[in-house]
């Protein structure tokens, strides 16, 4: 099993970990208002240009 030589330091570690930041949900504009990306818009029924549930009321 490999084993580092040298003990990771605390700049190394907290550079490695600056990509694991959470990240704001990215959102749509549709012509009834915004909804979250890859999801069904929940006034038209529509995902992607076609119905895939009834719309609500």
């Amino acid at each position: 099993m490999a084993v580092p030589k040298q003990k990771k330091s605390k700049a190394r570690t907290r550079k490695g970990r600056s990509h694991l930041a959470a990240k704001p949900a990215a959102a749509v504009k549709t012509a009834t208002g915004m909804r979250l990306s890859h999801r069904v818009d929940p006034d038209t029924g529509k995902y992607r240009g076609r119905e895939v549930v009834k719309p609500a009321d």
